[in-house]
């Protein structure tokens, strides 16, 4: 009889500590559950505002189209194009050729001042420079014309 209560007692220990672990395996399912509703809202707005253009690339960014005409009238010349001192092209021109580059300004705010200037090395006429400094608003286009 002693065996049996010795037995009836560990059964029941052992059914508790077996009831305890039911709840521990709903309470991770539903932390589980939590976890991917949250994930799955991150997503959605995420999705959502860059539909709308909040999250945008282009949300601090002008675009300027640099127009370069070689003033040579028989060389090539070595051209070098710069953004507020920054080097961004550089490139070879024939004599009176025209070409055109593009810029992008990555602002800091929504607009800005940016100097794009150019100079050109070689040619009949020796070294030469033209520079040109523009107010740029976020999202816009501009055009600049230097004659190298």
């Amino acid at each position: 009889m002693a065996n049996e209560i010795e037995k009836g007692t560990s059964q029941t220990r052992i059914d508790t500590s077996n009831q305890n672990q039911l709840p521990r395996k709903k309470s991770n399912t539903k932390i589980l559950v939590g976890v991917v509703i949250i994930v799955v809202i991150v997503i959605l707005a995420i999705l959502f505002l860059s539909m709308s253009g909040q999250l945008s690339a282009n949300r601090y960014k002008a675009t300027i189209y640099v127009h370069v005409t070689s003033a040579h009238i028989a060389n090539v010349i070595d051209i070098d194009l710069y953004a507020n001192g920054n080097l961004f092209k550089s490139d070879s021109m024939t004599a009176l050729s025209s070409q055109v580059y593009q810029y992008d300004a990555w602002l800091t705010g929504t607009t800005g001042s940016i100097t794009i200037s150019g100079t050109g090395h070689g040619g009949g006429l020796g070294d030469s420079s033209d520079s040109s400094t523009i107010a740029v608003a976020d999202g816009e286009t501009y055009n600049v014309y230097l004659t190298l």
